[in-house]
């Protein structure tokens, strides 16, 4: 499930964000609990290759185990990998349900020098992270070194979560 989706015209790569699936505990009481289908799976971030296979529709990423475990319907059981053992695995993950909707390249200049070729993900919250509070409603930076990604996030602008007033 891509939605965001943008070129890096300095690195000529192709990077993508996906969403990842809902319902992990409702589908699969005896395998998840609320709170693992409430931080699962990951929001991932993927380098796209000719020839890319990132698992779909069979796997999801694990962001407590660090790797793609097989989906319950193609036979897995929260811990098993089978056949999403070896597929690509994303550059980062972002908490679950966070839904991703945007990815840009900042080649601007208006920002610091330290933005310049990173990643800005707008993500437009949850609304199923229950028991957990809802989260997700900002937008991340990644900053890019050397044409690769850092391994942290960093939370650029936040606070869209609010009551909207119908009139």
């Amino acid at each position: 499930n891509i939605v965001g989706l943008d070129w890096n015209g300095k690195e000529k790569q192709l990077y993508a964000m996906q969403h990842g699936r809902d319902q992990l505990h409702e589908f699969y009481p005896e395998m998840y609990d609320d709170k693992q289908s409430a931080e699962l799976p990951a929001e991932e971030m993927f380098l796209v290759k000719k020839g890319s296979n990132f698992g779909w529709p069979y796997c999801y990423y694990d962001e407590f185990q660090s790797k793609k475990i097989l989906n319950p319907e193609y036979g897995g059981d929260s811990k098993k990998q089978g056949r999403c053992a070896g597929v690509d695995q994303p550059i980062m993950a972002f908490p679950g349900h966070w839904a991703p909707n945007a990815l840009l390249f900042y080649t601007g200049t208006q920002f610091p020098e330290r933005y310049r070729n990173g990643a800005f993900i707008c993500f437009h919250g949850s609304w199923n992270r229950a028991p957990l509070p809802q989260a997700g409603y900002n937008i991340a930076f990644v900053p890019f070194k050397n044409g690769k990604a850092s391994n942290k996030y960093e939370i650029f602008a936040d606070g869209f979560a609010g009551v909207a007033e119908i009139k």
